[in-house]
């Protein structure tokens, strides 16, 4: 899917939270099949604990989760029920615990900002249809593509009469994903990134899947391999040509541009002082191609939490400073000479005259 490659490319907690995700499921499953109940509960507790670890916003997904969980063993495994609520509970506690350290350290502000921070919630109601569309782009590349999916597997399963009780299990599941982002919102007024809840990107393979096993003894095992093949190149093609996925493209295209100015000055020394910018962006490809060449290149800047910070002394004499494009006050302009302006990125570099 696209936005796991995506999250392989920028290594952030998602890729972890989606891993324990899948887990969790199966967790469930093999418990309702099967009569060891303790071991696969142990599972689900270890995996979900992971989960919310590695994304806070994993608690969207266990919530969801139960729900469906315990209609499922009120209506066949009611044995199961009891001792599954007090494993989440447990989930919940051992969780709380993990964050303790965190939370001692700072407090409970990295949960509460994203999650009621007044300054998200729009001043109108959000077009919410806007906003699944945006949320169905970041997963399939195409604006009504989870939509599609949904609707394709319902009519496939009532028009074929293939649904049973797993597989509207299954359907119930994958609906509450698709309508989770709106849950969200109305509960908490405000909207939710994609990364925060990239679990909803489920939706397709447990799709594929209801229809795979729905449709089975009516396809050979190598009926079944190709579709399943031409599933997986698709979205390989779609992640290809995401456009999330191509963001970086003309960008790494400048890096070289601007590292090619930089060697014909001769510059050894640059001085980012563009708060807010893009200028930060190209730090890594800068120090790559000058290291290609054996040249010396350091770079510092004027943003405080950043480990390249210094203070901009009148002493210092850089070869080249960086600074917001539209800054026509920089007292050391008269020095230096513009080299390179970009727009989008909304800075502009000078070197000494």
């Amino acid at each position: 899917m696209p936005v796991t490659t995506f999250y392989m490319l920028y290594a952030r907690g998602v890729m972890f939270e989606l891993f324990f995700a899948v887990i969790s499921i199966f967790s469930l499953l093999y418990l309702f099949k099967s009569n060891a109940a303790k071991k696969y509960l142990l599972l689900y507790v270890i995996v979900n604990i992971a989960g919310i670890y590695a994304m806070p916003s994993h608690l969207y997904f266990l919530l969801l989760q139960v729900l469906v969980a315990v209609i499922y063993m009120a209506r066949s495994k009611i044995q199961l029920l009891r001792p599954f609520l007090l494993c989440n509970m447990l989930v919940l506690l051992i969780a709380f615990i993990c964050y303790l350290p965190v939370i001692a350290g700072s407090g409970i502000s990295f949960i509460l900002h994203p999650a009621i921070n007044p300054a998200l919630v729009n001043e109108t109601t959000a077009d919410l249809l806007f906003y699944n569309k945006g949320i169905s782009t970041f997963f399939t590349g195409y604006p009504y593509g989870l939509f599609l999916v949904l609707a394709i597997t319902i009519i496939l399963l009532i028009v074929f009469k293939r649904a049973t009780r797993h597989t509207i299990a299954f359907i119930f599941f994958a609906l509450l994903l698709y309508v989770l982002p709106s849950g969200i919102y109305f509960v908490q007024h405000n909207t939710v990134t994609e990364r925060a809840i990239a679990f909803t990107g489920l939706i397709l393979p447990i799709c594929f899947c209801v229809i795979v096993f729905a449709f089975k003894n009516n396809f050979t095992p190598l009926s079944q391999g190709v579709f399943i093949s031409l599933l997986f190149i698709t979205g390989c093609i779609i992640s290809a040509r995401h456009r999330f996925l191509l963001w970086s493209a003309e960008k790494d295209k400048k890096a070289i541009t601007i590292s090619s100015i930089l060697m014909q000055r001769r510059v050894e020394t640059c001085y980012d002082n563009s708060p807010g910018s893009g200028f930060a962006y190209y730090y890594p490809s800068l120090e790559y191609y000058y290291s290609l060449k054996g040249l010396y290149f350091n770079l510092t800047t004027s943003a405080v939490n950043s480990q390249r910070y210094k203070p901009l002394m009148a002493a210092d004499n850089y070869d080249c400073m960086v600074a917001n494009i539209t800054d026509t006050t920089f007292e050391r302009s008269k020095s230096y000479v513009v080299v390179y302006k970009d727009t989008a990125d909304r800075f502009k570099m000078m070197v000494r005259k």
